[in-house]
């Protein structure tokens, strides 16, 4: 049997996601292998474009989350000033309410819609399965704290995890770049 991408080369093994033949030099050079084996180029372009279209989605979620958030938290900084200024305890009360409200929706905000992990550690401690109501609710209370209390350390992780996410991506695209490439001479080899 002959390599589905080399048909002058016989083939050695199997694509691990197709089963396309592989010739040894296919096998080598794989862009993509897992503990089955070699990807086929063809298969490596899917899982790299797969990857993109992943992290672009992705992005585009967090770049959302943490907009918003980061009006809120701007928010929250500005109450904190008004509460350090001014003199009345009413005023004073008002601005430190603002503040919590305002740091509570920007830690909220950064956990929107995100996959619920089920075996985390979050979800084992807050999950609100086979709980009464006096239970519920002081893990309803919990939740306000954490979100209070960890804003502005959610905030910086979002934004480096962005960086970072928008980093993957761009060498993912140049990943996919190399291997249409590699595929495009394949092709003109082949014919």
């Amino acid at each position: 049997m002959n390599c589905s991408f080399h048909p002058a080369a016989e083939a050695v093994t199997k694509c691990a996601e197709c089963g396309a033949d592989l010739c040894s030099e296919c096998d080598t050079n794989a862009f993509y292998r897992t503990e089955k084996g070699a990807f086929c180029i063809r298969c490596s372009q899917k899982r790299a474009l797969n990857g993109i279209d992943w992290k672009t989605g992705y992005l585009k979620k967090l770049k959302r989350n943490l907009v918003f958030a980061c009006i809120f938290f701007v928010l929250a900084i500005v109450c904190l000033i008004v509460a350090c200024k001014v003199s009345s305890d009413g005023a004073m009360i008002a601005a430190a309410i603002g503040v919590c409200v305002f740091w509570f929706l920007c830690g909220f905000i950064q956990t929107w819609k995100h996959e619920k992990d089920e075996f985390s550690v979050k979800h084992l401690i807050w999950g609100n399965k086979g709980v009464d109501e006096d239970e519920s609710t002081l893990r309803f209370i919990a939740k306000i704290i954490f979100y209070v209390l960890a804003a502005p350390i959610m905030l910086i992780r979002n934004i480096i995890e962005y960086f970072g996410t928008k980093g993957m991506k761009k060498r993912d695209i140049q990943e996919y770049e190399k291997i249409t490439s590699a595929l495009n001479d394949t092709n003109k080899k082949k014919f």
